[in-house]
């Protein structure tokens, strides 16, 4: 994602095994996830931030609208958030591990919903099991 090779980039798919997104940046250093999605003036269907350890966020000097969901240690979905404008903040709920941002509509037209279990697809073929 804008020619970061140090990026770690992963897949999250549903439970019924339809990708939400194939490019996902994993932040789990302070930096990556203090930066988060800032500075970017789109987002592609395909791309997202996968925030380790997880909580609320927010989108101030955000310039594009992002979906969010709250994930659990097992990757449970706990809540999710749609069409999120730049300049406003969403709380994450308790056991939040990790938080996903995705493009604005993904998370709906992906048919996402609260307790959806979801997978991550590390090196494009190693399913990773929570727990």
């Amino acid at each position: 994602m804008d020619g970061d090779r140090r990026a770690v980039l992963v897949a999250i798919v549903s439970g019924a095994g339809r990708p939400l997104a194939t490019r996902v940046k994993k932040a789990t250093s302070f930096r990556d996830r203090a930066l988060g999605l800032l500075g970017r003036t789109h987002l592609a269907r395909d791309e997202g931030m996968l925030f380790e350890p997880g909580g609320s966020i927010h989108t101030w000097w955000m310039r594009v609208h992002i979906d969010a969901a709250f994930l659990d240690r097992e990757l449970r979905v706990l809540k999710t958030c749609s069409q999120i404008p730049p300049w406003r903040w969403r709380f994450a709920p308790r056991r939040t591990h990790y938080t996903l941002e995705l493009a604005s509509g993904k998370l709906k037209d992906s048919n996402v919903r609260i307790g959806d279990q979801l997978r991550l697809l590390e090196s494009g073929a190693n399913v990773r099991r929570p727990g």
